[in-house]
């Protein structure tokens, strides 16, 4: 039997130039009405299926065969995938780097992990949290430095807690962002040009705001929690949530004697892809990780150690609002309640990525890939449990 399975995700927008900033958003628009458990409607990659649990082991037959056919047609390039099952981990790897790079990928090959950024930058926030530096209530108002250009109504009653789940009202992408054509899109916008951009929204939030994906608001997050902390956001990054969980290989800029384990980027039609420069909004998707440090990552949000971070992990874990179909989303997560499996993916310019996470029933995979394709983490589905 199958615990996932994916189904392909296409944005409104068919302009390939177009693609690839919104890819990294993943989740379609719906209501935030509170804890409530109302079913719905589209449910993005993956798709928990309603059966029964796995209960004895994985067909890793199966997977292997599936992986090697699609870098056989050509569908990926570079493959990594990374399991955690009953607290063993199993790690396969496919693919070669490039069509003139034979190198295969292993476990400290780096990758961009796009949205799945977002996780780290809401544990971030529920870290704050703990701490007592923040409320998760606290506003815009309250938190932007001063001066600061003045917000239009709406604006200033955004709250920590609405940044990380989608419910601030705010857009995708900031509406002063000129480069959205760029292959790097992302890079001319720096933190006053970030901040500014809010000063260009106008917000008529009700009671109960609609769940609507933003890149935008991750990235003010980010930078909000790094000044509360007196620190840029790869220092707080580093400090709070990678040095704890020894993962000493995930960089926001990568050191020049690691680039030759970079992947080399692939955009959708696998051809060469860019590689991308965040800026300002690295915490909605600049991270860049090997397969290691993320099993590293997937075992802590399985069983989350006794920490200061550990505490975060489980701050971040109950599902908050409602999300899209049957789904839910926490702080970071979005959460299927009827397996209470929490989940998050991410597509950058030239990479993309998948962390599913099930704590009832010990498992965990992450998936990473030099290929900006959905097609990539189809892999997910057909990890298989028999008895």
């Amino acid at each position: 039997m199958a615990l996932f399975k994916t189904q392909d995700r296409r944005t409104a927008i068919a302009s390939p130039t177009l693609l690839l900033p919104v890819s990294l958003l993943v989740a379609p628009t719906t209501f935030c009405r509170g804890d409530d458990n109302t079913p719905p409607a589209n449910d993005p990659t993956p798709q928990a299926n309603d059966t029964t649990p796995p209960t004895k082991r994985i067909s890793w037959k199966r997977v292997d065969d599936f992986a090697k056919g699609q870098v056989e047609r050509g569908e990926v390039q570079a493959l990594s995938l990374g399991v955690w099952f009953e607290g063993q981990p199993t790690i396969r790897h496919y693919g070669q780097l490039a069509a003139n790079d034979d190198r295969q990928p292993d476990d400290n090959t780096l990758y961009e992990i796009g949205s799945v950024t977002k996780v780290l930058t809401a544990t971030l926030l529920a870290d704050a949290i703990v701490r007592g530096e923040v409320d998760p209530d606290a506003t815009l108002a309250d938190l932007l430095p001063k001066p600061n250009a003045p917000l239009r109504p709406g604006v200033g009653k955004v709250r920590l807690l609405d940044l990380a789940t989608h419910c601030s009202g705010l857009p995708r992408l900031p509406t002063n962002m000129t480069s959205l054509f760029d292959p790097n899109p992302y890079a001319p916008i720096d933190r006053e040009k970030l901040l500014a951009g809010l000063s260009h929204e106008f917000l008529t939030l009700p009671e109960n705001p609609t769940h609507s994906y933003s890149n935008f608001g991750a990235g003010v997050l980010g930078q909000l929690l790094a000044d509360q902390a007196g620190k840029t956001y790869a220092e707080l990054l580093r400090d709070r949530l990678l040095q704890p969980l020894e993962m000493n290989d995930t960089f926001v800029q990568v050191p020049s004697a690691d680039m030759q384990r970079f992947a080399p980027p692939h955009g959708p039609n696998g051809k060469p892809g860019t590689r991308w420069e965040m800026n300002a909004m690295t915490p909605a998707g600049g991270v860049r990780s090997t397969l290691a440090d993320m099993m590293k990552l997937a075992k802590a949000m399985l069983d989350p150690p006794d920490s200061p971070i550990g505490k975060a992990i489980q701050k971040t874990w109950r599902p908050l609002r409602k999300a899209g179909g049957r789904e839910r989303v926490a702080m970071g997560w979005f959460v299927k309640p009827s397996f209470d499996i929490h989940w998050h993916n991410g597509t950058t310019g030239g990479y993309h990525s998948l962390v599913i996470i099930d704590r009832e029933n010990g498992y965990a995979s992450v998936v990473l890939s030099n290929r900006a394709s959905f097609e990539t983490s189809k892999i997910a589905k057909e990890i298989r449990f028999e008895q």
